[in-house]
């Protein structure tokens, strides 16, 4: 059975930045869940939590992210800090006339989740945070740090792969082979993670580049 998502709706923050969202309305239910994607997904990756909760008399609200989806993609960093994207995301909470949310957030989502309940307490009901747990206030994030730690403790580096996305040679390579990367970025055998992902500049070949068979 194919699940469809409810319609989606636009919604401008202050800043001009348009998100795409979905909104369900509780019924037999006071809470609604806020559901914040991971990298590199959207609001679709829901899909499955939209129709169970839904189904059952919550409410459901599900934006596609910043950067992702059909929501507006501004080419400035800053737009992108953790601090204006929260203020959005409580701009939509108003807009909607929703004072407290359950917060689920899953990969970056989990982070940005964080935030928005450091800047903005007094909104929530709970917090659920999916993969990774909420990232200290205040603390950097160090992929080096990261991948030596796993390497000597797991064998791996957990975050190979980071470098070369952060690496703006790979931006082309990506919009290029789009399909490709998808399909390696949601694969269905975990061995082809652990092939290309962990490894410290696997997805990097001599010439600087990287291949997609």
């Amino acid at each position: 059975m194919v699940l469809e998502l409810p319609p989606r709706k636009t919604f401008t923050a202050h800043s001009g930045n348009t998100y795409s969202y979905i909104s369900v309305p509780p019924m037999s239910h006071d809470a609604t869940l806020l559901f914040l994607h991971g990298f590199p997904s959207t609001l679709s990756d829901w899909v499955h939590q939209i129709e169970y909760f839904s189904s059952r008399g919550y409410g459901v609200l599900a934006p596609d992210l910043l950067g992702y989806g059909a929501s507006d993609k501004p080419s400035g960093v800053d737009a992108y800090r953790l601090r204006p994207m929260s203020d959005e995301v409580v701009e939509l909470l108003d807009h909607l006339n929703l004072k407290t949310v359950v917060g689920v957030g899953h990969d970056f989502g989990a982070t940005l989740l964080s935030r928005l309940a450091a800047y903005h307490p007094t909104r929530w009901e709970s917090l659920i945070f999916l993969a990774v747990g909420p990232p200290k206030l205040g603390t950097p994030f160090d992929v080096d740090m990261i991948n030596q730690m796993t390497k000597q403790f797991l064998g791996y580096e957990l975050l190979g792969y980071i470098p070369w996305l952060a690496d703006l040679d790979s931006q082309s390579i990506l919009e290029k082979h789009a399909e490709a990367a998808m399909s390696l970025l949601f694969c269905r055998d975990r061995k082809a993670w652990e092939e290309w992902f962990h490894p410290l500049g696997k997805m990097r070949n001599t010439s600087g580049g990287f291949r997609f068979a």
